[in-house]
Order: C-alpha cells, then sequence, then structure tokens
C-alpha cells in the first residue's frame, strides 16, 4: 500500500470516528401536541419499536432522544391517556428543530355526566365508589409482589416565576422487593446512582437548594410529614399507589383504608389508552376530611378490564386560592401482565424568607477607567440596574456623579464616574476607606433585593421517569446505594455501570411556558 493511499486511509478512519462521535453527542428535539388545539400533552409515554427503553415527556409535552436512533432506523410510539396511539419513524424527522407530534384525542362522552357515588351500580354500569373499591382489592393481584428493578431519569429542581433553579439529573436504578414490602422502610428496597450531577444550563442558586424546611424556608399552609432531606425518599413517601398499605399525604392518608370515605366521587366517561378502556373518576375531598381549612381534587384512571389503576393525580389547595399546596401526578403501565411505575411526579409550595441573601462581597476602583467594580454573590437581575438613580457613589462624602451602569459579568456591576476627581491618578494614593456607596431595588436573578428581608415564593420539584423496567431483577449487592435518609449528592456514583442507553431528558428551555 503506498503512502498515499495509507494516508487516505487513515483520514477517512478519523472521519468516521468523528461523524460517530457527533452523533453520540447529537439529540432529536420533540414536543407532543393536541392535534386539535396544539395544546402540550403532559407525561407522553415515548417507546421504541426496536429498541427495549423509552422516555417520558416531561409537562410541557417535550422531550429529546439521542441521534444515534435515527441512524438506526428506529421509530418511535407515542402513547397517552385519552389519545390514539401514534408512530413516528425518526427517518423522516427534522434536525435542528422541534418536531411536533399532532395527537389525536380517543374518549367516550357519558350521556348522563354525573354517576353518583353512593349507589353501587347505575344504569351505566359500576358507580364511582365500586370501581375504585375494586380497584384497590385487586392492588395486590395487579401489581407485581416479585423482585423488580427500574432505571429512570431523575431530577428536582425549583420553579420559581416559570424559571428553572438548581436542575439536578441523574440516571437512578431502583431495586424494589415487590409491593407486599414498605417502599421506603424496607432496607432491600434500595437505589443505585449511575450518574448525578447539576445542569449549569439553568441558574443555580444554593439558597433555594436547601431543602430543609425551617425558620428560613417553608411550605405555605402546610407541614412536610417526611424529615428526610432527601428529594428521592420523599417523592417514595408520596407514591399513593405503591405505599397502598401506608399513610402517604392528606387526605388519601391509607389508601385503601380511607381514599373513598374521605373523598366524593364521580365517574365521568370511559377513556383510552391504546385500545383498552379507563374510567375516568373525579373527585374532591369531603368537609368531613378537608375540614374549612383546604380543598383537594383529582382523577383516577381504572382499567374497565381488570381494574388496575393507571394513573393517579391529586391536588391540595387553601379554600379560596387558587394555587395548589402541592400536586402529585403518579402513573403505572402493563408490562408482562402486572403494572410497573411509568413516572412520578411531586410539587409543593414553599416561602424563603432571608435577609442579605443577595449582598456585596467586593468593591473594586480603577482610576485608569475612572469606573468602580461592584462584585456580588449571585447573578444579578440586569433589569434591576437600569436605573443609575438606584446606586450611589461618594468619595470623602462626596456624591460622586455616575455616567452609566452596566452588567460587566453575571455577578459584577460596572459603574463609570463623570467626575472622577482629576487629582487622583496613581492608585496606590487612594484609600479604600474614603469610598463608601449605597444600593437600593438592586435583585439577583431568583427575586432577592439587596440589603431587604426578601421573601421568594416558588415551588419545589421531584420527578422521576422510568426508561426501563427488569421484571424479576435481584437486588445487585455489589452496587454502592443512596442513603434514604442523606441527600442525594452524598452518594458515590457506580461509575462501573454503562448507562450509554439512558439519557437525561432536560427541559429544552430555563423558563416554563
Amino acid at each position: 500500500m503506498s503512502l498515499n493511499s495509507k494516508f487516505i486511509k487513515s483520514i477517512l478512519i478519523l472521519f468516521c470516528f468523528v461523524a460517530h462521535s457527533q452523533n453520540e453527542s447529537k439529540e432529536l428535539l420533540f414536543k407532543v401536541v393536541d392535534k386539535e388545539d396544539n395544546f402540550p400533552i403532559a407525561y407522553a409515554t415515548i417507546q421504541f419499536r426496536v429498541s427495549p427503553n423509552g422516555i417520558i415527556a416531561d409537562e410541557e409535552g417535550d422531550f429529546r432522544v439521542p441521534y444515534k436512533y435515527k441512524v438506526i432506523n428506529d421509530s418511535l410510539i407515542i402513547t397517552s391517556i385519552g389519545y390514539k396511539t401514534k408512530i413516528v419513524d425518526l427517518e423522516s424527522v427534522k434536525d435542528n428543530k422541534i418536531n411536533l407530534i399532532l395527537m389525536e384525542s380517543k374518549t367516550e362522552e357519558l350521556d348522563e355526566i354525573i354517576i353518583t357515588t353512593k349507589k353501587k351500580d347505575t344504569d351505566f354500569g359500576p358507580g364511582a365508589n365500586a370501581i375504585v373499591q375494586k380497584a384497590i382489592e385487586r392492588i395486590s393481584s395487579n401489581y407485581p409482589i416479585e423482585p423488580f428493578s427500574y432505571i429512570s431519569y431523575y431530577r428536582d429542581y425549583q420553579l420559581i416565576d416559570n424559571v428553572y433553579y438548581n436542575m439536578t439529573e441523574g440516571i437512578i436504578e431502583s431495586f424494589d422487593q415487590g409491593f407486599q414490602t414498605d417502599k421506603v422502610k424496607y432496607y432491600k428496597n434500595k437505589d443505585a446512582l449511575y450518574s448525578y450531577k447539576v445542569n449549569k444550563d439553568f441558574p443555580v442558586d444554593s439558597l433555594l437548594a436547601n431543602s430543609i424546611y425551617n425558620d428560613t424556608k417553608e411550605i405555605k399552609d402546610a407541614n412536610m410529614r417526611s424529615t428526610l432531606d432527601n428529594e428521592l425518599s420523599i417523592l417514595n413517601i408520596h407514591d399513593a399507589i405503591r405505599n397502598y398499605n401506608n399513610d402517604s399525604f392528606s387526605f388519601v392518608n391509607v389508601f385503601k383504608e380511607n381514599f373513598i370515605e374521605n373523598h366524593d366521587l364521580t365517574r365521568r366517561r370511559i377513556t383510552y389508552l391504546d385500545d383498552e378502556p379507563l374510567y375516568e373518576i373525579r373527585f374532591v375531598a369531603n368537609d368531613i376530611a378537608s375540614g374549612k381549612t383546604y380543598d383537594s381534587k383529582g382523577t383516577i384512571y381504572i382499567s374497565k378490564q381488570d381494574f388496575a389503576i393507571h394513573k393517579f393525580n391529586y391536588s391540595l389547595f387553601k379554600k379560596d386560592e387558587n394555587t395548589p399546596v402541592f400536586e402529585v401526578v403518579i402513573e403505572y403501565k402493563k408490562r408482562n401482565e402486572k403494572m410497573y411505575l411509568n413516572y412520578i411526579t411531586f410539587n409543593n409550595n414553599f416561602i424563603i424568607k432571608q435577609k442579605d441573601a443577595f449582598r456585596i462581597i467586593k468593591a473594586d476602583f480603577d482610576s485608569g477607567d475612572k469606573s468602580f467594580y461592584l462584585t456580588f454573590n449571585k447573578k444579578i437581575d440586569e433589569a434591576s440596574i437600569k436605573r443609575k438613580s438606584n446606586i450611589k457613589l461618594y468619595y470623602k462624602r462626596q456624591k460622586m456623579l455616575i455616567s452609566n451602569v452596566a452588567l460587566h459579568s453575571d455577578k459584577v456591576i460596572k459603574v463609570e464616574l463623570a467626575n472622577w476627581n482629576s487629582s487622583i491618578t496613581d492608585d496606590s494614593k487612594i484609600n479604600e476607606s474614603d469610598f463608601s456607596y449605597k444600593l437600593k431595588n438592586i435583585k439577583d436573578k431568583a427575586g432577592f433585593k439587596i440589603n431587604k428581608l426578601t421573601k421568594i415564593e416558588g415551588y419545589q420539584f421531584r420527578e422521576l421517569f422510568v426508561q426501563q423496567v427488569n421484571i424479576e431483577k435481584a437486588l445487585d449487592e455489589n452496587l454502592i446505594y443512596i442513603q434514604k435518609d442523606k441527600p442525594i449528592y452524598r452518594t458515590r456514583v457506580n461509575k462501573s455501570i454503562i448507562v450509554e442507553d439512558f439519557w437525561l431528558n432536560s427541559p429544552l428551555k430555563t423558563t416554563k411556558d
């Protein structure tokens, strides 16, 4: 082989390697929407025709798929309760844009919308109470009692004014010994961490990230029953279906014992998942359970064929207020005739009250460009510095005239002066104590004001989206497991586990629509 031939072959090999590397990091972007109104469909399930794993769209209907699935000509199978199944060939989707997936609804409205909860049966079939009661009785047969595991995309974050903060993401394998065991307390129900990171594409704020509820951070109008400093454990506690034998949250309490007696149930219509008919049952907490302070409402979807609970969403409100105290959405999916977790998302409101959470950590001056540089501990809200009157600078108690204020970096303000003392030409002659400043109305990105006791309201989210279920998989004693009462970040990642077939389905934007 000639030298030129060897050179050309090397170039081709290098090109193939670069192309493969680019495809490994490249992603296809999607949004699932209703065909009629283009409204996002939350938490649609996406599976592959060839590959065994899948992904769940987020609340905005958004999801991302590694480009390698297009290379192998795989197809997406998209399902969602109330919609017809949709198949999308990845070969046909566009690169470098968000591909819309239009879903067509599939439901049957009842002639008589309200089916009384008091009667066991009606002309339209079983009443709502009877349906739910039968579903509870069949949990032990519809859900697995043998060991299994599921590998999931996990994330927790805070949402303030529709901006995501502290987006922490990972891939987790959860080992479960079956529904006859306590999900949180049983020692063989464990979670292993395969990847974990703070996504720096989203704003980061250490004060907001604190998951301990105390004098600084509290839930508005409620208390967190759990004192665990582990968002995954808190999420697991709020799975009322998995914990049907145990206390979960108000006013579900112990699901099999208290749910029906604490709520007024209404059978609304028949909807579908694929071709399986589901009862859609609405409910509200009755006055005996909720008292004079709270309201709660939700929906439960139960199979008409085997009475398996497919989906359960629950929201609790303070009376006469529209914003929820907390919300839970849980969905299970049938695999090999048993129901396994598909996803769970739980969020609660919070209030943070903190003085000096946003502050100056350094002030520098430069006589060469006649400017001050004020360095803060957090990223600055640029809109709050547009008024020059929010900043006052003094030299030997004499107010200095400011000509311009601008961001020098995300945490530094550059203040240009119009009347810099011309007699000061040597920085070594400047005494820092001769300078002083006053600031007002300047805020950080999260809304904390300088030198003020600031109150910030937001929502703490924990979400887990299953990408693969491993039926009858035993606990692996060689893995490092998360301590259920300790923050997840204290756990060592199992780096020996290869997770290239699982990915982080990060939000497509840093803000929520």
